[in-house]
């Protein structure tokens, strides 16, 4: 698995080209507004029957799975249809994709550190085991673009927050007596508990506040542009 990068209409996508051999569709586009994103897709993807599911999001552990029941509110989506494309927003929160390559299972969740503090990466891997049966070893995940522990600096009540499920040493640095949180670290080491395969986890390692001005950060200016990553499979 390994990623591609190409500019089409002043916007940078990145693709996961082992997912895309398989049909599998995978891209982020950035930036974009909330009201921009179907048509930028529709000009990236070359088919003419799919939709596209976003929720609003609340900072939560809540997962909608779209085949029981749909709801517009929650912070993940896990879902088999296809001609389907799911996907999260994020201005310094990680996005996470999994897809069970074998199964055709997709997952897109949205991890801020509220929502990781309270499992939710877990809960998206239980779900996916649980749920639509799928084997660990199958799952591929993708830890999107999200902000980096240099630029994370966070207030000392989240030490007794991660206390509760993480090794503290493992995902805060203090610097000058300010802590930094590595929220990409602390989703890697859950997939990892979870037992997926260290090798079938891919992580595109820029930061929204300090890679590059155009990438829409919160944190720098309270932006209204996001990264929208989605996840699909689309037949003809």
């Amino acid at each position: 698995m390994f990623l591609s990068k190409k500019v089409a209409n002043e916007k940078i996508i990145f693709q996961l080209d082992y997912l895309l051999q398989k049909k599998i569709f995978n891209a982020i586009i950035l930036p974009s507004s909330t009201r921009d994103i179907e048509n930028d897709l529709k000009k990236l993807i070359s088919h003419n029957n799919f939709k596209i599911l976003f929720l609003k999001q609340v900072h939560s552990d809540k997962i909608i799975i779209p085949e029981k029941k749909m709801e517009e509110v929650g912070d993940g989506i896990i879902t088999s249809k296809v001609n389907l494309l799911i996907g999260v927003k994020g201005a310094d929160c990680y996005p996470l994709l999994l897809v069970d390559v074998k199964r055709d299972i997709f997952g897109a969740i949205h991890c801020g550190w509220r929502g990781v503090a309270s499992g939710i990466v877990e809960k998206a891997i239980e779900i996916m085991v649980g749920e639509f049966k799928s084997i660990p070893q199958n799952i591929y995940a993708m830890v999107g673009i999200g902000i980096c522990e240099a630029c994370y600096e966070v207030g000392d009540e989240l030490l007794e927050i991660f206390g509760k499920k993480f090794v503290l040493k493992e995902i805060f640095t203090e610097v000058e007596n300010k802590y930094h949180l590595n929220l990409r670290k602390a989703i890697n080491i859950k997939l990892k508990e979870m037992k997926i395969p260290e090798k079938n986890i891919q992580n595109l390692p820029l930061c929204t506040k300090c890679s590059y001005r155009f990438l829409p950060s919160h944190r720098r200016n309270k932006t209204n542009k996001r990264i929208f990553s989605f996840i699909g499979k689309l037949n003809k």
